[in-house]
């Protein structure tokens, strides 16, 4: 034991420690925490230093001037560009753009070309402000994500619809044709409509009868009986 004590109070190598420590007579240096006097607080809460206020406050010196930022160029040329697609296209469709390889967009642009249908791109950052403030704020939904736009001055519903089942990666969401909003399923069943030219034509066809009606009945009532039998089945022949 005495051999060991006498081996700890030797240098020791380094990097080895020995197997027995004396403990005996050491001190503790264990200090616990101790509450300031009294007396103590109170001086050194009265000599605390206080930096002291400005006579003015500091909002009042220095002038709180805002940074004005002003608008890109290139976002008014797209805000404006914006307004005059809603305003000169009585058939804007809306599609959700997919990845699409550059050669098959070429193809589609230029046989939606070919109907006076325009491709636009614009970013959501424009439209979306524009459409909340004008009649179009039921078209805000479809503008999420990777849009584009179908615009025309004529309202050329069939032609679109075919062109665009050719290109899978492009997906209709909606559209406003002449300023009635459709969803997809409404832009497929307005293609389905007869033409103006047709339904106006259907609309003329009985009144045109009637009116030649009118025209023949007339002399039909100063005609004897036996005349006027044969005036019936000529009529009843034109119609």
């Amino acid at each position: 034991m005495a051999a060991a004590a006498l081996c700890c109070r030797g240098p020791c190598r380094t990097g080895w420690l020995p197997t027995l420590q004396i403990v005996r007579h050491a001190k503790s240096v264990t200090r616990h925490w101790k509450a300031m006097h009294f007396e103590r607080q109170k001086l050194m809460a009265l000599t605390e230093y206080i930096a002291p206020k400005p006579a003015i406050p500091e909002k009042c010196i220095t002038p709180h001037i805002k940074a004005i930022k002003e608008e890109n160029g290139y976002a008014k040329l797209l805000r404006r560009q914006v307004v005059e697609t809603f305003r000169d296209s009585k058939m804007i469709a809306v599609c959700q753009h997919n990845f699409t390889p550059s050669e098959e967009m070429l193809r589609m642009k230029y046989r939606l070309r070919k109907h006076n249908i325009h491709v636009k791109f614009f970013p959501n950052e424009i439209v979306r402000p524009y459409l909340s403030v004008s009649k179009y704020k039921n078209l805000l939904p479809l503008f999420v994500g990777s849009n584009l736009m179908l615009a025309s001055p004529e309202i050329k519903v069939k032609e679109m619809l075919q062109i665009l089942k050719n290109v899978p990666q492009i997906n209709l969401l909606g559209a406003c044709i002449d300023n009635t909003i459709l969803s997809n399923q409404g832009v497929v069943n307005y293609s389905k409509l007869p033409a103006m030219e047709i339904t106006q034509g259907q609309m003329f066809w009985p009144q045109s009868c009637v009116d030649w009606g009118r025209a023949a009945a007339v002399p039909m009532l100063s005609t004897p009986p036996p005349k006027l039998k044969n005036s019936e089945s000529e009529f009843s022949l034109g119609c």
